[in-house]
């Protein structure tokens, strides 16, 4: 029996209790408040605004409707703190007034965890606050906030309950602020259970709704996975018993988050994971209440998911949910009502092998629920990661999702950043664009244990600002994170704006004295049809030709231009409009600098292999190894085939293969082999006669992948090709021993190579020895860099530098020869980066 793991109940639950850990590796929290109510109204003083960076120049990004601007200032910390972890933080804007924003977070102290309080009054402007919610009751708050802001501006704070310090939960509690989130008043339990858990709140703040000023509260219990939905009618002041509902069989709901539509139905949403490890989020399902928040119908499931949820993502070492999170369009515009649901994905369309945010979305107060959204607009299984989304309409209909994103670097277990992907038509087309200023590597939180980093950040919207809500350890220790803001502003779209590429159908690959059609794609993103617009062309930056053209607001053209190259080398061609009030330069030019051979190149193969590796491959996880290819004179891909030499893994139906290469990801095998053992000399190739979805484990032979490898036909041939594996389920784990590459590449040379490539250095002893005048000496190379290879006599004197010079990975061998030698012992040496080996020789003539 595989892939089944036993779990003895009272015993996990009395080792959770007593550690402050849950099974699913979720850290439970507690807080601390004091009490003093002001009047309603009453703005407290701001203190001075400290910006932790010097001021960065303000990034624009112009689209057909609107502009773009990001961090005029840098990114803010709202409550700096050298004391303190802030983690897992929403923010909140009130409706009525989108100057008083209101944060929260986990705030950790050595042992003690409570919920912080960032405040602004002034939009943004300035913050202020603290790192314990101010109520009087250092004892009863334990984290996990929930905000929301009423149609009073009150602050609602959810959280979860706590009667010690650092003790067991009892439930959710919250209590309310009349004065901006300075003090709130006593807690109100709403709920006792020692496993509650994951809430978060929303109110009704829509006025012609017939239940305007009521807020809500979703959480479940993570014994039984019910869902639980309390409701306040009076701001706080009191809070009706939960009304509560079980799940699917065999799957439980977490991670719930809530908000009413314009008509007052009540919409809560949530993960329908499994109940058993490896905890896998399947599906989102749905709660409605069409009568104020009294009973709810369910949807369950609304629509499949499989979310990213892992103890070690990425290998950062943290852990990650996918956890659904919602925002309802309140704008009274043409999508006033829709419903946005964010989750993070993966190995199920649209989404990639790797993580990506998937939207789905309701236009039927929640009934029914669309297909899924691609989101981030990076290349498709390029090997990077999207996760911890959130969500939010602003008051104009935009859709605004901010998530943590790694694309900008190249290995796994790098930096990440804070990105907002940015729609207004509805989630059918998407702007993406980095808010964060700088950048940091994921890792588990001092002070807390299991992988935790917060299970979600935040969003929100107002005075046509978006802000992103995010925590990173940036500017204090590792793992020392801080609560951190920024913002991009929303603007009217421009009256004059043409701009200039890509280029259309440029050629890979230019020989002299053959003509060319160099095109470029010329587009109008201003509100003004525009007249005679010059568009110039020109080589090595002289101007060759101008073309004028007309062209209405939105729409797109094409100006071509014939070039003949005379000589062989080095080109830029460029196109540039023109046009004279053009109020966005940016985007105004397009250049690319082109290589014009002296001949028709001609093909060449070469084969790569990579042996001797030990790569584990883990549940729920994707393991990589890369081939540096680097061939003098080659050009563009004409074919490719991959050997996946010896792969040792049971049950090979987890395992799915891709082939990544510049802006190429092929799909070699997706859950082949049932449960069957190993991949040995799996050849894939597209003119095999067999798909490898007809094989059968150990997969022998020549087969066709998932994929046309042709996919990567007409890429450049050097750079990294990499082989992905992601392992999709438990119970089973396994190592990549060899693999191998075959590629057939235009050159203008020609040539057949073949490189086996080792995964340590080394240095051989030389054969033949004793030799006589002539030996040879053989070395290892992982990866290309400068190797130096030289002899030295007995007395430590040089005599011969056989190498010194960079070197492509691979084993190479040279011959020595010591003819102008005396008979004697030498030793030669090998140095290469951190590496440095010597072997003795002897010379007898």
């Amino acid at each position: 029996m595989r892939k089944i793991t036993f779990l003895i109940f009272s015993a996990v639950c009395g080792f959770l209790i007593f550690t402050g850990q849950k099974s699913d590796d979720s850290p439970r929290w507690n807080n601390n408040p004091s009490t003093v109510i002001y009047a309603t109204g009453e703005y407290p003083s701001l203190p001075p605004l400290v910006l932790d960076v010097p001021r960065i120049p303000t990034k624009i990004i112009r689209t057909p409707s609107e502009v773009l601007v990001i961090n005029p200032n840098p990114n803010i910390r709202v409550l700096p703190s050298t004391s303190t972890t802030q983690t897992e933080v929403p923010l909140v804007c009130s409706r009525i007034n989108p100057n008083f924003m209101f944060g929260s977070s986990n705030a950790v102290t050595g042992s003690t965890i409570n919920s912080g309080s960032y405040i602004t009054t002034n939009g943004g402007l300035n913050w202020f606050g603290s790192n314990i919610i101010n109520n009087g009751n250092t004892n009863n708050q334990r984290g996990d906030p929930g905000p929301t802001i009423d149609k009073d501006q009150r602050v609602i704070f959810t959280h979860l309950s706590s009667n010690t310090n650092f003790g067991g939960v009892t439930g959710m509690a919250a209590e309310y602020s009349t004065n901006f989130g300075q003090n709130f008043s006593p807690s109100v339990q709403i709920h006792t259970s020692s496993l509650d858990d994951k809430n978060l709140a929303g109110t009704d703040d829509y006025p012609t709704s017939p239940y305007y000023g009521n807020s809500y509260m979703a959480f479940c219990n993570y014994s039984s996975g019910v869902t639980y939905v309390a409701r306040t009618t009076n701001g706080g002041v009191s809070w009706d018993t939960p009304v509560s509902w079980s799940p699917s069989s065999g799957l439980y709901a977490q991670g719930h988050d809530v908000d009413a539509c314009p008509n007052g139905t009540v919409i809560v949403c949530y993960a329908l994971r499994q109940s058993s490890s490896p905890y896998t989020e399947q599906a989102v399902g749905i709660g409605r209440s069409t009568n104020g928040g009294v009973t709810y119908s369910q949807i369950q499931p609304a629509y499949t998911a499989h979310g990213t949820r892992s103890t070690s993502f990425n290998g950062w070492g943290i852990r990650t949910n996918s956890f659904p999170r919602m925002s309802i369009d309140k704008s009274g515009g043409a999508r006033n009502g829709w419903i946005y649901i964010v989750t993070s994905e993966y190995q199920l369309a649209p989404a990639g092998n790797d993580a990506d945010i998937i939207l789905h979305r309701s236009t039927d107060n929640g009934l029914t629920w669309s297909a899924g959204v691609r989101v981030n607009q990076d290349p498709i299984n390029n090997g990077k990661v999207q996760f911890f989304p959130c969500v939010n309409v602003d008051a104009n209909g935009g859709v605004n999702v901010v998530y943590y994103d790694n694309r900008d670097f190249p290995s796994v277990g790098d930096s990440c950043s804070v990105w907002l992907s940015r729609s207004v038509d509805g989630g059918n087309t998407w702007t993406d664009m980095e808010i964060a200023d700088h950048h940091f590597r994921p890792k588990p939180c001092t002070g807390l244990g299991g992988g935790y980093m917060g299970d979600y950040i935040g969003v929100t919207s107002g005075n046509n600002k978006v802000w992103a809500f995010w925590t990173d350890d940036k500017a204090g220790s590792p793992g020392f994170f801080n609560a951190w803001a920024g913002y991009v502003s929303l603007g009217p779209p421009p009256q004059h704006d043409v701009s200039c590429g890509p280029f259309l159908s440029l050629p890979t690959q230019f020989v002299k004295n053959n003509p060319y059609n160099i095109k470029t794609l010329v587009s109008n993103l201003g509100q003004s049809n525009e007249t005679g617009v010059p568009v110039k062309f020109f080589i090595n930056g002289s101007l060759t030709n101008t073309t004028n053209i007309n062209i209405n607001s939105g729409a797109s053209d094409s100006v071509s231009n014939t070039w003949t190259p005379a000589v062989e080398g080095a080109y830029t061609l460029m196109y540039a409009s023109a046009l004279a009030n053009d109020t966005n330069r940016a985007n105004d030019t397009v250049r690319a600098t082109v290589q014009v051979l002296p001949s028709v190149p001609v093909p060449g193969s070469s084969n790569f292999c990579r042996h001797g590796l030990n790569i584990p491959i883990i549940d729920y996880q994707t393991s990589k190894d890369s081939i540096l290819v680097n061939i003098p004179n080659a050009l563009t891909v004409l074919d490719v085939n991959v050997l996946v030499d010896t792969v040792i893994h049971t049950w090979d139906a987890d395992l799915s293969f891709n082939l990544i290469h510049g802006g190429g990801n092929v799909a070699l095998i997706t859950n082949r082999g049932s449960s069957g053992d190993n991949f040995i000399g799996t050849h894939l190739n597209d003119s095999a006669s067999i798909p490898i979805s007809s094989g059968s484990a150990p997969f022998t032979g020549n087969f066709r992948p998932e994929s046309p490898l042709a996919g990567m036909n007409g890429l450049d041939v050097n750079g990294y090709w990499t082989l992905s594996i992601s392992d999709g389920a438990g119970g089973d784990q396994g190592t990549l021993k060899a693999w191998c590459i075959e590629l057939v590449y235009y050159t203008l040379v020609g040539g057949i190579q073949s490189v086996r490539i080792p995964n340590y250095y080394a240095l051989d002893q030389n054969y033949p020895n004793p030799f006589n005048p002539v030996t040879k000496i053989t070395y290892a190379l992982p990866k290309s860099g400068n190797v130096q290879l030289k002899v030295y006599d007995i007395l430590g004197r040089e005599v011969a530098v056989l190498v010194n010079e960079v070197k492509q990975a691979g084993i190479h061998t040279i011959d020595f020869n010591a003819t102008n030698l005396a008979s004697g012992i030498y030793f030669y040496t090998m140095k290469s980066g951190d590496f440095y080996a010597v072997k003795k020789m002897v010379l007898v003539k």
